[in-house]
């Protein structure tokens, strides 16, 4: 049993339905175009956000060695001062 053309027998099979399976038919396939719509939305949505939470991170990063090169410049000043009070509490 060989069939030669598929699409002939959907056609005749839409045509032999009566009008309410069809018109049910019809709202699911509104519903699957909507939902598929609303993924490839979801989609694009998640690849910003990947985009975004990437430079917000390499951001992050080098806020976080900034950070780190004044707090090392300020231990630095703040154990010069103690040793100048330090030198002056002593010749007092």
């Amino acid at each position: 049993m060989v069939m030669e053309n598929p699409l002939i027998n959907l056609t005749e099979i839409m045509y032999t339905l009566p009008p309410k399976i069809i018109e049910q038919i019809r709202a699911g396939m509104v519903i699957l175009k909507t939902l598929g719509i609303v993924f490839i939305i979801y989609v694009i949505y998640i690849l910003f956000k990947i985009i975004i939470d990437f430079r917000r991170g390499r951001l992050l990063k080098t806020i976080n060695k900034k950070l780190e090169t004044i707090e090392e410049k300020l231990d630095t000043l703040l154990k010069e001062r103690k040793k100048k009070e330090r030198k002056r509490t002593n010749f007092s």
